[in-house]
Formats: structure tokens, C-alpha cells, sequence
């Protein structure tokens, strides 16, 4: 039973220890303001804590106590022995809780409350233990891989949560304004780039505007077209979509070309070019499919002229790659997705 209630406690060590979730404290240490688990448990105010932390023990000790229990290891002699020997530690901790630290740890007595009835427990019943040299040993040999196996996943989940830790700050800083800025290309030939007729979505007087280049047939375009839309779905008062092409009119061998040609003629004619785009880019219909659903007749001279002007500004800039990414009047660099540009947004 008193293994059990270790497992639970141990539980709740870990998650105050290795502060899962950012929470401040533990649900069990927040009665008032003079008990504190983290305070204790992530303290270093002791000699040895460079070696072993008081965090250790207890996971040591009930986990080593569980799964003897679990894989019926005779251990309980073991368990008297270090029961026994903690408590000058136990001695220690309230020491270092009262005089050092001035806050107590919930979770720390109720551990040091546990050893305290085992030592009880075996000494009224002495006579029931068994000491036997064997199962000594082999409760020590356990004990000592469960030890090694502790130390091993403590380190590992340290180390995974120092990258965690160095992500969220480098996420920080890519996410601060003038960084974004800084690293940014600034876009030539703006005046050009604002007379091309492109496809619009969204509000058309925000302050916020993304010009996507994009090409059919490319598999990138259909991820940048996706997070753009969401993002002028979540936000549709803050920023606009515009949508062109860069691709040649020239390649009459590109099968693709006729979807640019149709969404760009269902535009201009205000019918469901929303739609359309959805199906190509995020739906992702095959073409025959495609073209199926939104055959139409439309003035080609027009739509042609629409895709070489594009293409022309393309070719100025040396855009030859697609998908081409531009928010408010600058390259959007490739460490930057497009659902991060809300971090960027002029209000």
C-alpha cells in the first residue's frame, strides 16, 4: 500500500522537478505562502547536490520498492535497511525546509512520513524480515539497476528539456519584429508589383498585405496557399491575400497552365474562384477532375495578357522559383512560414 501511495507522490516530484506543463508549483505545495515543492526540490543548497538530488531518492526508493513488488522480488530487507539509513536525511531535509530555505515541501514530508512507518512497521515486526544474505544481495543488485536506469532517463530528460528550453528562446527571438525586418529582402519594382491585376482575398483596405507567386503544378504552392488562406481566415480584418502567377503562356506542353487560366478568368468574371483554388490547392484534385468541374469560356486574350505581365515582373526581379512570398513590401525569408507573419502584423 505504501509503495502505491510512493508511486503517487514520486508522480508528482517529477512533474514539480522537471516542471512539466510551466506550471509554477505543484497543486500539492500551494496551501500558502510558506510551502514551496519547487523551492526544495530544485534547491542546490546542500554539499552533495552536484552529485545527488534530493529528487533522487524518493523516485529511487519507490520505484525500486513498486516494481520489486511488481516483479515479486524479495526486497523488504533492503527496504528496512534504507529506510533505516534515511533517516538522518529526512533529519537533514526538515533542517534544510525550517532553518535554510524557510518553506516547507508537502510532498518532501509525506515522503519522510512514509520512511518513518516502514522503520516502525519492521521494528514491530522484526522477527517477520528476512535477512538472508541472498536475498540482501539480490535486492542490492536491483536496487543498483534501478538507480543506474533513473540517472540515465534523468539525464536524457534534462537534456531534452535544456533543447526545449534553447527552441522557445530562439523562437522568441526569430519571432521579434526587427529580426523578421532585418533579414528581409526588400522587394524592387513596387510600383510594377501594385499595377499587376492579381487575384484578391480578403479585406482589400487592411494594413496587412501577402502577395503569393504561385505555380500549379508545384507541390510547394499548395502548402503556401493553404497557410495563407488560413491566415486571412483567422484574421480577415488585419490582412489581404493576392494571388498571381509565374509561369509562361509560352509552354503550351504544361497541362497545368489552363488551371491558372481558369481561376484567373472565374475572377474576373466574380464567379467561385475561392472555390476553385481550394479544390487545386488544398482539396487537390486531380486535374482531369478539376478541369471537369470548372470548364468555362472565357476571353483568352485577357487572361493571357494578365500571366505575361506577371511573369515579366518575375523575370525582373529574378524570381525563377515559385512559390515567390511577399508581406508588406518584402521577401518572406524561408525560415519563416506564413502562419508566422501574425507575429509581424502592422495594427
Amino acid at each position: 500500500m505504501l509503495s502505491i501511495v510512493g508511486v503517487f507522490i514520486t508522480k508528482e516530484i517529477l512533474i514539480t522537478y522537471f516542471n512539466v506543463n510551466n506550471k509554477e508549483e505543484s497543486k500539492f505545495c500551494s496551501v500558502n505562502k510558506e510551502f514551496s515543492c519547487n523551492t526544495i526540490i530544485q534547491s542546490k543548497s546542500y554539499a552533495f547536490s552536484k552529485y545527488v538530488e534530493f529528487v533522487d531518492l524518493p523516485i529511487i526508493f519507490f520505484s525500486f520498492s513498486f516494481l520489486g513488488l511488481i516483479f515479486g522480488i524479495n526486497i523488504v530487507s533492503i527496504i528496512v535497511l534504507i529506510s533505516s539509513f534515511s533517516l538522518p536525511v529526512i533529519a537533514f531535509s526538515i533542517y534544510l525546509q525550517k532553518i535554510v530555505l524557510k518553506k516547507w515541501c508537502l510532498l518532501c514530508l509525506i515522503v519522510s512520513f512514509i520512511l518513518i512507518l516502514n522503520v516502525l512497521f519492521y521494528l514491530l515486526n522484526y522477527n517477520a524480515v528476512n535477512y538472508e544474505i541472498k536475498n540482501i544481495l539480490i535486492g542490492a543488485l536491483f536496487l543498483a539497476v534501478v538507480s543506474v536506469l533513473w540517472f540515465f532517463v534523468k539525464s536524457k530528460i534534462k537534456d531534452l528539456n535544456a533543447n526545449k528550453n534553447e527552441l522557445r528562446q530562439l523562437i522568441r527571438f526569430k519571432r521579434r519584429e526587427e529580426i523578421f525586418y532585418k533579414i528581409a529582402d526588400a522587394v524592387n519594382n513596387k510600383q510594377e508589383l501594385l499595377a499587376l491585376n492579381k487575384i484578391s482575398i480578403g479585406n482589400n483596405n487592411s494594413k496587412n498585405g501577402l502577395i503569393l507567386f504561385l505555380s500549379p503544378s508545384c507541390p510547394h504552392c499548395h502548402v503556401a496557399f493553404k497557410e495563407a488562406l488560413d491566415l486571412v481566415s483567422k484574421y480577415p480584418e488585419k490582412v489581404k491575400l493576392n494571388i498571381a502567377y509565374n509561369l509562361s503562356i509560352n509552354n503550351t506542353d504544361n497541362p497545368y497552365l489552363e488551371v491558372a487560366k481558369t481561376i484567373i478568368a472565374l475572377y474576373k468574371d466574380n464567379l467561385d474562384f475561392l472555390n476553385a483554388l481550394k479544390d487545386w490547392h488544398v482539396n487537390k484534385m486531380e486535374l482531369k477532375d478539376w478541369t471537369d468541374k470548372w470548364e468555362l469560356d472565357y476571353n483568352a486574350l485577357i487572361v493571357n495578357e494578365i500571366l505575361e505581365k506577371q511573369l515579366q515582373w518575375c523575370e525582373l526581379n529574378d524570381f525563377n522559383y515559385v512559390p515567390v512570398k511577399i508581406f508588406n513590401e518584402v521577401l518572406v525569408p524561408n525560415e519563416y512560414r506564413i502562419n508566422e507573419l501574425l507575429y509581424f502584423f502592422k495594427e
